[in-house]
């Protein structure tokens, strides 16, 4: 009886979950896309596999299938970031998950300059793949935005 009630309360709590784990950051909200009116540029960030942590917190850990989870996401100008002073980066639920690629910030830059406020600009986003299957076959996250033009 007594085992029978520690599986209970054990799973009530969710303790035999593997997504319970002390290890594990907590799960971030997403939030849903925002209407964009007018016409959008879809873009592929860079840099997305030196923020694969952020993407697990925000799509969940990596199971069998891909994802592809729609959301709502910021551009933000980073004038003094040390590697180019053109770079632009993406915050999903305040969490960085990537950049804007060189050959396409500046145009991106125009577009926060003409669309956005103080150096930052809502667009929707998509983030991508995130799959595990296995030891040989696992995918990171990935995020392409739409922009608008």
């Amino acid at each position: 009886m007594q085992k029978l009630f520690k599986a209970l309360i054990k799973a009530a709590v969710g303790a035999s979950s593997p997504k319970a784990s002390t290890n594990e950051k907590a799960r971030v909200a997403l939030q849903p896309p925002t209407k964009i009116k007018g016409a959008t540029e879809s873009y592929e960030l860079v840099g997305e596999a030196s923020y694969q942590d952020a993407l697990d917190r925000l799509a969940g850990p990596k199971g069998e299938d891909a994802v592809y989870l729609d959301c709502s996401a910021t551009l933000i100008e980073e004038p003094k970031n040390p590697h180019d002073k053109n770079a632009v980066y993406c915050l999903i639920s305040g969490l960085k998950v990537g950049y804007i690629s060189r050959d396409e910030n500046l145009a991106i830059k125009a577009i926060i300059r003409k669309r956005g406020s103080n150096g930052q600009l809502a667009v929707n986003a998509q983030i991508r793949g995130g799959w595990n299957r296995g030891r040989n076959d696992k995918g990171n996250y990935g995020v392409r935005i739409q922009v608008p033009t």
